[in-house]
């Protein structure tokens, strides 16, 4: 690669970082980004492929905030950005086949490829990352399913593995199915199937996320049975990824169903709070208290996706603080932009749940909310931390001082041992017991009078 296709590369990469409508028009070939550098002077022309591009771009970019950018992470000045409308993109003056040898397959690629070393192990993922990261040391599966809530690190391993193939010079292809299923009826349409099939069927690595973005593409699906046959014959790595197990999926075709059900089922579960935590402390490293951490952790449920968002939003913000270090009521506030955070606990009637609680397990109320070591109202204490926050959806900090602890770090260590010993102790139908007695009874006085 010369230097100029590497200064165009790396401006390709800063436009698409700044602006999502750049990097669509990008992938989906109707843009060309063409540099020329005189002395230390760089002008960028954007290629369009139609004049509706072009205004969308006019009316959506802020070039200025690019000319600024670009010129500090390039270290030329750019003079200008400027745009040319190119009925025929292969006229222009890059070529785009000459550019990107393999367009077919990179127009799908994210051009910022995630890696197995920004990749954290945890339990929920150890298995799925232990066989994707194996396909470089001549494993025998050879045929992979990810599946697993939305957000917990599928498609990052599929990024890993094409990153891991770059590095090695093997060929792969990585596509989204909706951008599959697209490809696949332009081709039909332009008369351009064979050229499709080659492309692919040449690549050692096949990887196909959002697979279940499949159902009810039946002409798709019979194409990706043929395309699956041949990449077995020729013992290529094939990679699906999913939100669900698809080999369960009634919506795909017999056909293919039957090709899956040769995959090795990987499945990444949602991560537990232990999980959360480990993430979060590898991220913020030392940045944030740990007894915040634990507060995040119990908070945020939807997985690392979510997590990786608020770890974003926290390093801002620690740029605006001196010490560099945020406080619980920094956190506090950031959370309420994530999570629904319940302030107002007048709805619930404290006193009537505590005495719910009482009769369970045949204590005096006053008891429970007192600091004794009585075996039965620390148990009593400890099932009413977790009735009010998952039932009543009150925050730690509220708990805390309902019940009189220092802060809100108590709670959080008493509802997470809580948890864990669920199944052990059988909690969850005493917690029931105790709602119905509050909602049936107490509840019912309520509006009575």
């Amino acid at each position: 690669m010369t230097a100029e296709d590497r200064l165009s590369d790396i401006v390709t990469r800063i436009l698409c970082k700044q602006s999502s409508i750049i990097r669509t028009a990008i992938r989906g070939k109707r843009i060309i980004v063409s540099t020329e550098t005189s002395d230390s002077v760089l002008n960028i022309t954007l290629y369009c492929q139609s004049s509706l591009i072009a205004s969308l771009l006019k009316t959506s970019c802020d070039f200025k905030k690019f000319e600024t950018i670009l010129t500090a992470q390039t270290g030329y000045k750019v003079c200008q950005i400027s745009m040319k409308q190119s009925f025929s993109l292969c006229n222009s003056p890059v070529s785009f086949m000459n550019q990107k040898k393999e367009s077919l397959i990179d127009s799908s690629f994210d051009l910022n490829l995630k890696t197995f070393d920004t990749f954290l192990e945890l339990q929920e993922n150890r298995f799925a990352l232990k066989v994707c990261s194996s396909i470089f040391d001549n494993c025998p599966v050879e045929k992979i399913l990810l599946f697993g809530p939305s957000g917990n690190g599928k498609s990052h391993l599929c990024q890993s593995i094409v990153a891991e193939a770059k590095k090695r010079n093997i060929k792969s292809c990585y596509f989204h199915a909706t951008n599959f299923v697209s490809l696949f009826v332009h081709s039909v349409y332009k008369n351009e199937l064979q050229k499709l099939r080659k492309e692919i069927l040449d690549s050692d690595i096949f990887i196909l996320d959002d697979a279940q973005e499949l159902a009810g593409k039946e002409k798709t699906q019979k194409e990706l049975v043929f395309l699956l046959n041949t990449l077995e014959e020729k013992n290529a790595v094939v990679v699906f990824a999913a939100n669900e197990n698809i080999m369960l999926c009634q919506s795909l075709s017999t056909s293919l169903i039957e090709k899956l059900r040769g995959f090795l089922p990987c499945e990444i579960k949602q991560p537990s709070v232990d999980s959360k935590i480990k993430f979060l402390e590898w991220k913020l490293k030392g940045r944030v208290s740990k007894s915040d951490i634990k507060t995040i952790a119990s908070y945020i449920e939807n997985g690392i996706r979510q997590l990786e968002t608020f770890v974003k939003n926290v390093e801002i913000c620690i740029n605006f603080v001196p010490s560099k270090i945020l406080s619980s009521d920094d956190i506090y506030r950031l959370l309420k932009r994530f999570v629904k955070l319940e302030d107002e606990t007048n709805n619930v009637n404290i006193p009537k749940l505590v005495e719910a609680l009482a009769s369970i397990y045949g204590i005096d109320p006053s008891l429970i909310l007192s600091p004794t070591k009585n075996r039965k109202a620390s148990k009593a204490k400890s099932i009413l931390i977790v009735i009010l926050k998952d039932h009543f959806k009150f925050t730690f900090k509220n708990i805390a001082g309902l019940l009189k602890f220092k802060d809100h770090s108590a709670p959080v260590k008493i509802y997470s041992r809580v948890k864990k010993s669920f199944l052990s102790l059988d909690l969850d139908s005493e917690i029931k017991k105790c709602i119905d007695i509050y909602s049936t009874h107490y509840q019912r006085k309520t509006l009575a009078s």
